[in-house]
């Protein structure tokens, strides 16, 4: 009986270790992205939340599941292969921290988001879709109001040691768990820093954020400066990231989603710049890994009108930018656009213009500069027959068979009781309570 338990976790850990295929960067064009070996064009949405900051964490997915998964099965049937789902936010509920603003766990369920994020991973897997997890949100206008999470938020952008026990006791457990999926896509450090950036001017050029006074930046704290932060800092809390992220997973991909074309711009005018260059961060944080993979812009009318410079303007290609990794278009809507045009055809724009990758702004359907999930499905279906776009998955993961649950113990020929759901331990942190 031994040895046949012993075959059947040598059989499971040899299956285990099987490495899929993964998205990555193109070998011979590095502004394109490739899956094992041939070019691939992301097409898809932003589901962004169906809760947010709770769909993931605290045994907080059950309630998430039908509403995400259907949006994979939706994405898939319509022709689209990514996502784009966030994470953490403004650490509302996840990570879990001390009372000295040191992130302990990765939440407060003995690390449960890792299954939960798994189970997505495997739904993802099933309908061919790479996930795109978005870690932290500097355009939230509402987390400087709460004191405990503005503390909590603030402390690992300014304090090193607090980002850094973000870094080893929640972010590298949660890499090191998802780093064998063929759906996991990588990770986008934070979606639109420059919503908390302290527009200051430096001596150091990559750390000078003057140039981009008075072109909205720091929306989200109303420009109040104790709730603003310097771009060093920023530049500095993606680069320790991406370093730990490519560290434990050299095959996931990192970016930044900026608020607009101006903070991802080389050689542009006087009011943009490459604050995210592989330069610029690790001369902020040190660290020589923590770099992006691909660049990732968002763009929206104000006032009726495209600024000049941005993606969706019809004469502008990804090439304007002068970029020398892919460029997504990470949100756009045709409800936040100038109006001339469809979602059809704004998708049709960025799939013909040379950038790397689309996604529309957001399947929840609700809130400011959102189009409904209807005319966003019949985009992906638009361009669903053209070159690049249609993906199909290797090596499907073994933790698929369920994802909730971890390595067989020989002990006592069970799981073992770390990897199930522990439910009761995370009743105190249920959405709503």
């Amino acid at each position: 009986m031994v040895k046949y338990q012993l075959a059947i976790l040598i059989s499971y850990l040899f299956l285990s270790v099987v490495i899929a295929a993964r998205l990555r960067v193109c070998s011979g064009n590095s502004r394109k992205f490739c899956y094992n070996g041939k070019q691939v064009y992301l097409s898809g949405m932003n589901q962004a939340w169906k809760f947010y900051a709770h769909d993931f964490g605290n045994g907080q997915y059950s309630s998430s599941k039908v509403h995400l998964e259907s949006t994979l099965k939706q994405i898939h049937k319509n022709g689209g292969n990514s996502i784009r789902i966030w994470l953490h936010t403004t650490s509302a509920l996840t990570p879990r921290f001390n009372s000295t603003g040191h992130v302990v766990a990765a939440d407060h369920c003995n690390n449960h988001i890792i299954a939960e994020m798994k189970e997505y991973l495997c739904a993802a897997e099933r309908y061919n879709i790479v996930v795109f997890f978005v870690l932290w949100n500097g355009a939230d206008p509402n987390w400087w109001r709460n004191f405990q999470w503005a503390r909590q938020f603030n402390g690992l952008i300014t304090v090193d040691s607090k980002l850094q026990s973000y870094i080893d006791n929640a972010l590298i457990p949660i890499v090191k768990g998802l780093k064998t999926f063929s759906s996991l896509g990588g990770y986008e450090i934070i979606n639109e820093p420059e919503g908390i950036l302290f527009t200051a001017a430096n001596s150091v050029a990559c750390f000078d954020a003057s140039r981009l006074a008075g072109s909205g930046a720091g929306f989200a704290a109303q420009h109040q400066f104790p709730n603003l932060f310097y771009m060093h800092r920023l530049q500095r809390f993606i680069n320790w990231q991406a370093n730990a992220i490519k560290t434990h997973d050299p095959n996931s991909l990192v970016t930044v989603g900026s608020w607009r074309e101006n903070p991802q711009y080389n050689n542009g005018p006087s009011n943009t710049f490459n604050y995210y260059s592989d330069h610029c961060l690790i001369q902020a944080g040190g660290r020589s890994l923590g770099t992006l993979d691909f660049y990732q812009i968002h763009t929206y009318a104000w006032n009726g009108a495209y600024s000049t410079t941005s993606p969706m303007v019809p004469t502008n290609s990804a090439s304007l930018y002068q970029l020398n990794k892919p460029l997504v278009i990470g949100e756009f809507s045709h409800v936040g656009s100038d109006g001339t045009r469809s979602l059809i055809q704004l998708v049709e724009h960025a799939y013909n213009n040379g950038y790397a990758g689309a996604w529309s702004w957001h399947a929840l359907g609700l809130y400011h500069h959102s189009d409904p999930l209807s005319p966003q499905l019949l985009a992906l279906d638009a361009i669903r027959w053209r070159p690049f776009v249609r993906l199909v998955l290797g090596v499907v993961n073994i933790n698929c068979r369920n994802p909730t649950i971890g390595i067989f113990d020989i002990r006592r020929d069970r799981f073992p009781v770390q990897g199930r759901p522990v439910r009761n331990q995370c009743s105190l942190f249920t959405r709503g309570r």
